[in-house]
């Protein structure tokens, strides 16, 4: 098995979504609250991954005391993309997705109001002939459900 080296990138996409109703038992959003205030800004890897190295994912965001409430934390998402299938051919690939890579899973952290860094962790365990790799993070709110926008 070929050893391929993978480019990890960043590309931003802004992806506004509506909410429903905050699930029962935590306090509603106050209104005040308009995700506007914070962000998140993802590093570039500063070389190839392969097979067998390590890989860690700094993130700066800042989040405003505004953009959080209540008496959990925010967290923050980070979901590795792999290889996007844009054509399947229904045979082998029977619908449009990102194919995962073996030790890249989703991980989620709590994260403090202010400006930080706050870094994941993984072990890429194998690669595929044609690589691509992309990392979706994103705030989820202190009721566990996703911000209406997200930073890839």
């Amino acid at each position: 098995m070929k050893n391929h080296p993978v480019r990890v990138g960043a590309a931003l996409l802004a992806a506004l979504c509506a909410f429903s109703s905050v699930g029962a038992g935590y306090p509603e959003r106050p209104k005040s609250v308009t995700f506007k205030k914070s962000y998140i800004w993802l590093e570039e890897a500063p070389k190839e991954t392969r097979a067998g190295d390590d890989l860690v994912v700094r993130i700066h965001y800042q989040l405003d005391p505004s953009d959080t409430w209540g008496d959990k934390p925010t967290q923050m998402m980070c979901m590795p993309l792999g290889p996007w299938i844009d054509n399947p051919d229904g045979v082998v690939n029977k619908k449009r997705q990102h194919v995962g890579y073996p030790g890249l899973g989703v991980q989620h952290k709590p994260v403090e109001p202010g400006d930080h860094v706050i870094e994941f962790r993984y072990r890429l365990q194998k690669t595929f002939r044609y690589n691509g790799c992309s990392f979706l993070c994103k705030f989820k709110q202190p009721d566990g459900k996703d911000w209406p926008w997200e930073w890839r």
